[in-house]
Order: C-alpha cells, then sequence, then structure tokens
C-alpha cells in the first residue's frame, strides 16, 4: 500500500495561488509550462543567485573594499558571459555595483562579514525555501531581488514569514528580514508577523485543493502566460 506524500509549500507556490488559483492548478498541477519569453527575468534572477552563492564561498573571511569589488565584477561577469542571456548594459551594471555598495557597507558594520548560510534548502513538515543569506551573529536574513522591486507586498509578507518559520524551525534565530532590491538600490526591512498568520493560508489553500476550487482572477489576465489554456479550457474544446 503506498500513501500520498505530504505536500510542501514553497513562498512561490503559496503566493501564486493567493494570486490566482486557477493559474496556480494549470501550472502545479496540469504541468502547463510557462511560456519562455517569460522566464528571462527569472533565469537572469537564477544566474544572480549563482554568482553570489559562488562569491561568498570564495570571499576571505575579511575582505578589503576593494576585494570585494574586483572578485564580484570578475564572478558576477564570468557567469552572466556563459549564461548568453539578453540583459541590457544598463542592468547588469547597475545589479553588480549596488551588490558591491551593500557589500562594502555591511563590511563596516557586521562583526562577522561571511554568512552562516548561503543559497540553502531549508524545509519543514509544510514548507520549503532557499535562504539567500543568514548571519547567525546578527540574526539577520537577507533576500536578494534582481527586478525593478518598489513596495512591500502580502507576497514579501509572506515569504518573509515562511523562511523565518524554517530557520526558526532549525534553531536560527532571526531579529531583522532584508530584502534588498539590486536594481533599483532599494532596501525593505520586513515586518515579522505573528505566528498563524501563513499557516492559517496554507489550511485555507489545502481545503481548496481538496475540493478542487481554483476560481480565475481576472485582473492577473493581461500577464497570465497559461491564458490561451485556461480560455481553452472554458470554451469546453475537446479533441474527439
Amino acid at each position: 500500500m503506498t500513501t500520498e506524500k505530504k505536500r510542501k509549500f514553497s513562498p512561490s507556490s503559496i503566493n501564486e495561488f493567493y494570486a490566482c488559483p486557477k493559474q496556480w492548478r494549470l501550472h502545479r498541477r496540469e504541468g502547463i509550462a510557462k511560456l519562455p519569453v517569460e522566464t528571462i527575468p527569472m533565469e537572469f534572477g537564477a544566474v544572480g543567485h549563482v554568482a553570489i552563492k559562488e562569491y561568498f564561498e570564495t570571499v576571505r573571511e575579511k575582505p578589503t573594499a576593494d576585494q570585494i569589488q574586483k572578485l564580484f565584477t570578475a564572478i558576477f561577469d564570468e557567469n552572466l558571459e556563459r549564461s548568453g542571456l539578453p540583459v541590457s548594459k544598463e542592468r547588469v551594471d547597475k545589479i553588480r555595483d549596488n551588490f558591491i555598495h551593500f557589500e562594502q557597507e555591511r563590511l563596516k558594520g557586521w562583526k562577522v562579514y561571511k554568512p552562516t548560510l548561503v543559497e540553502t534548502v531549508l524545509e519543514t513538515d509544510i514548507f520549503t525555501t532557499i535562504v539567500d543569506f543568514y548571519s547567525e551573529s546578527e540574526q539577520t536574513l537577507i533576500d536578494w531581488k534582481f527586478g525593478n522591486k518598489n513596495d512591500v507586498t502580502d507576497d514579501d509578507l509572506r515569504q518573509g514569514k515562511i523562511m523565518e518559520i524554517v530557520l526558526r524551525t532549525h534553531g536560527h534565530k532571526v531579529s531583522r528580514i532584508l530584502f534588498v532590491a539590486l536594481f533599483p538600490n532599494r532596501r525593505f526591512e520586513i515586518p515579522q508577523l505573528g505566528d498563524g498568520f501563513v499557516e492559517n493560508e496554507v489550511r485555507k489553500m489545502e481545503d481548496d485543493i481538496k475540493t478542487n476550487y481554483f476560481p480565475k482572477v481576472e485582473r492577473y489576465c493581461s500577464n497570465c502566460d497559461v491564458l490561451l489554456d485556461c480560455q481553452l479550457e472554458e470554451c469546453c474544446l475537446w479533441l474527439m
């Protein structure tokens, strides 16, 4: 007798469900892939995360500001060139330079420069997430953002709470959560919400999944990458 493996929820999965349950179903249950054109920003972000991980694995315990600049520039540019992604020079330069300036600043004020965790997958019985950067000495979590982010959204609150829960479950204290938007060079301290907030959302999500309740949220249709599949489904077009 086999038992169904318990589903674990990532921040992106929960956020997609609360944006549009039908899109979540088409992506994550029906396996309809996103259009390639929509993946370019995500792929660029992936390259950036790989470069940041390689940088922290390579950098010295106490680098100089000049060493930070030279090392990250070399690693970032090499990873981007290897990827072959068509990203504008303006975006590349801003993200690279803003990361370097942030790290040079952090070097001056933090007791321990290198992170305790970097790009680490952590799980609980309910949640799974990737921790971009966590410092035990500062009890601080950093999440790097590569898009044009200018404010804190409900998605950020969910993500921050999930990462806090997962870190705490693994014995790490979290006093501060920072989302660092590298393109606009903005920093957002995410409020730490009380326990039960995300767990209640997951329970509602599980109930809707069990009852196959996946309504469409039409205000997102103009930017939906599975809109055609959604429309075909609604028109009841069946191949005979």
